[in-house]
């Protein structure tokens, strides 16, 4: 999260001023993630977050407002879109489309354990289980034609050996009989910085708008691929076998999944390797903004290369 549009304390007090939530009491700009413009609002009954969406056009927004109601609904901790007084959830500040939800409690973690990546793993099938009939539909647009497009408007910007590891990954991936994999509507974005923790317990999991219609084991790629790294980027063993074993009690692995686990983990590596890349080749103009290192994500993909790891 970031803040790429200042929104004044009149501004704030008067929008909420809509709904039945209180008076404004304080509001703080926040400064992680990299697409939308948030703030914590505090008011005389609750805790809320505000956020204005700088990229994602007003029609997308219903998909993603309905989707969690419908976790939060089914008892799970993510957050509440707040209607106004008059049932709308979805409005306009700064003419920008603007929602505001609960705020949950906890804390993002840095250096997660081997028992909160199990609880992550066990929260993550819990998710795709109570979404497996979510009747709304979203493709996923950061699919391989995403990737190609993103790749040809960066490569002159890029050294020989990264054109030619992009190049090699794209056709790779292009390659993957990855078709037959349970697919559902996923998180896609399921970092360390979109979990919270109270103490040691999973208290919450929060920006959704990623979420689309994917293969499910790609949901589990990204969290693999975040939670279960050394600072080095190299394999936390127990931390994967935690997260992988949670999450298979609850939706046990098909044998295909299984074979196409090393596909779907380098994929994920790529996707977040190109997006960092064009974040920061392509910086967005803001008062507090935070841009991700995308080698990072680049020495996960070469390790996922060599890495020959199982979900069983």
């Amino acid at each position: 999260m970031s803040v790429y549009t200042v929104v004044s304390q009149a501004a704030i007090a008067q929008f909420i001023r809509g709904f039945d939530v209180g008076a404004l009491v304080s509001y703080q700009g926040i400064d992680e993630g990299i697409e939308n413009t948030n703030y914590f609002v505090d008011t005389k009954r609750g805790y809320y977050v505000l956020t204005l969406f700088e990229w994602l056009a007003a029609e997308k927004l219903p998909y993603f407002i309905k989707l969690m109601c419908r976790v939060a609904d089914a008892g799970l901790p993510c957050p509440h879109p707040i209607a106004d007084k008059r049932g709308q959830t979805l409005h306009r500040l700064m003419d920008k489309p603007t929602v505001l939800i609960t705020r949950l409690p906890g804390r993002t973690v840095k250096q997660p354990t081997v028992a909160q990546c199990a609880q992550v793993g066990d929260m993550l099938a819990r998710m795709h289980l109570v979404m497996r009939d979510f009747e709304d539909h979203s493709e996923n647009v950061r699919d391989i034609n995403w990737f190609k497009a993103q790749s040809a408007q960066i490569q002159s910007k890029l050294s020989a050996d990264d054109c030619k590891l992009l190049n090699d990954e794209i056709q790779h991936q292009s390659e993957c009989a990855t078709d037959t994999l349970p697919v559902g509507t996923v998180h896609a974005d399921l970092f360390k910085d979109n979990v919270l923790f109270d103490g040691e317990q999973l208290s919450g999991v929060i920006d959704f708008y990623y979420a689309c219609h994917a293969q499910l084991l790609y949901d589990v790629a990204v969290a693999v691929n975040d939670w279960c790294r050394t600072a080095d980027q190299h394999l936390s063993v127990p931390h994967y076998e935690a997260l992988i074993k949670a999450y298979r009690l609850r939706r046990p692995f098909e044998v295909a999944e299984n074979c196409e686990w090393q596909n779907i983990l380098r994929r994920a590596a790529l996707r977040f390797w190109l997006s960092r890349l064009r974040d920061q080749l392509f910086p967005k103009d803001g008062v507090i903004t935070h841009i991700k290192d995308p080698d990072v994500f680049k020495n996960i993909l070469l390790l996922c290369r060599e890495e020959a790891l199982a979900l069983c």
